[in-house]
């Protein structure tokens, strides 16, 4: 493994801590490894990219609770 150090805005770390206090991810290495690899699989398969971006929009329309998880 390898570290990797970054500077970021503070309004993206602000972005970056409130996803972890909501339980989204575990820890800041958590939550970049996870964009890391979902980059890859956009990367690799385009259309995963356009297939998510529809389905965000319909989960946003929807009020049950479950969905509100995969936003």
């Amino acid at each position: 493994m390898a570290n990797l150090n970054a500077v970021i805005s503070k309004e993206m770390n602000n972005w970056i801590e409130n996803k972890i206090r909501k339980g989204n991810y575990k820890s800041k290495s958590d939550l970049v490894r996870t964009l890391i690899k979902r980059t890859i699989e956009f990367e690799k398969y385009p259309e995963a990219m356009a297939s998510r971006k529809v389905l965000n929009e319909i989960w946003k329309q929807e009020k049950d609770a479950v969905w509100e998880s995969y936003l």
